[in-house]
């Protein structure tokens, strides 16, 4: 792995700081590495095609950032910016020395090495834009499906004090990508700016929690009990029938009040204005009883199971 990987893993921030100021859950973070994931997996098939040759891209990890301490840090590197029109904030790329060795070294050959100065050859220009410019079609289909971007290369440029200087600092989300195999290879990082995180907060949110009821087995029993102990008045009633307010109003002790059944096998057992079943009258230990005959008005669920009834 190359210095410059090694240094910003061992430097890096956690991700809180800078993902508390866009007002979303610092744990969707991890949302982000599914599509770093297949950003990688889709350069390396991109690059394979183009080079003819099979050029690893593994992703590392993501961290939260500044800019300009990221830039101060990685001099000598290559800096890519990407360009949109529709985000007003498009990611940067930036490779090492390392990694401009690994991608120049697939296509010509073992045993190239990049020079550590600023200075870029005309051929090394040429291959490194052509692979940034692979780089921004990998971010577009990474992003497929949850934005819509149209990322292209816009420019590239070697990292220098006089090019920090002139830039605004700000928070940045640090994507760390490996180029090559360990412990030649190098290290592709993309900065993502806190504008860009917040344009796809829709993504980051946690989504409602959708949980289907569950079967409570102490819930239920506890409901059960309560249900079947609450006492609930019932009502046997022999007959109903109209009467005027007049007719009411001239009741008095010792009225007789002529009922039009005369059938006491129909007596009509109620709960509140709900008829349940008809009972015949009898006897039980002394006592008038009801005995119930057959249930008039309930319905019931064919499928339903008995046993599910809080009563």
């Amino acid at each position: 792995m190359s210095p410059a990987m090694n240094s910003a893993r061992s430097e890096h921030k956690a991700l809180d700081a800078i993902l508390d100021q866009s007002s979303f859950p610092v744990e969707r973070a991890a949302a982000l590495e599914p599509v770093f994931e297949k950003f990688c997996a889709t350069l390396r098939g991109i690059a394979n095609l183009w080079t003819g040759a099979s050029q690893p891209v593994s992703f590392r990890g993501l961290f939260a950032a500044r800019l300009n301490e990221t830039l101060s840090k990685s001099l000598g590197c290559v800096i890519a910016r990407a360009k949109s029109s529709t985000q007003e904030h498009p990611p940067l790329f930036l490779l090492d020395r390392a990694g401009m060795t690994a991608i120049i070294s697939s296509i010509f050959g073992t045993g190239v090495d990049v020079e550590p100065d600023e200075h870029l050859s005309l051929v090394e220009q040429a291959l490194l834009t052509a692979y940034f410019g692979r780089a921004t079609e990998a971010l577009n289909l990474a992003f497929a499906g949850i934005l819509e971007t149209d990322f292209e290369l816009d420019s590239t440029a070697v990292v220098s004090e006089e090019s920090i200087n002139t830039k605004r600092d700000a928070p940045v989300v640090s994507i760390h990508c490996e180029i090559g195999t360990p412990p030649a290879g190098g290290a592709l990082t993309i900065l993502l700016p806190l504008q860009f995180i917040q344009a796809i907060r829709h993504f980051l949110q946690p989504e409602p929690i959708r949980e289907k009821p569950g079967n409570d087995v102490k819930w239920t029993r506890g409901l059960q009990a309560g249900v079947g102990a609450t006492a609930i008045r019932v009502d046997a009633l022999l007959d109903e029938f109209p009467m005027t307010l007049r007719a009411i109003a001239n009741l008095s002790a010792g009225q007789m009040i002529e009922l039009r059944t005369i059938d006491v096998n129909m007596i009509k057992l109620c709960c509140g204005d709900k008829p349940l079943f008809n009972c015949a009258l009898g006897e039980e230990s002394g006592r008038y009883a009801l005995a119930i005959r057959e249930s008039i008005g309930l319905e019931t669920d064919p499928g339903a199971n008995p046993s599910d009834s809080p009563l």
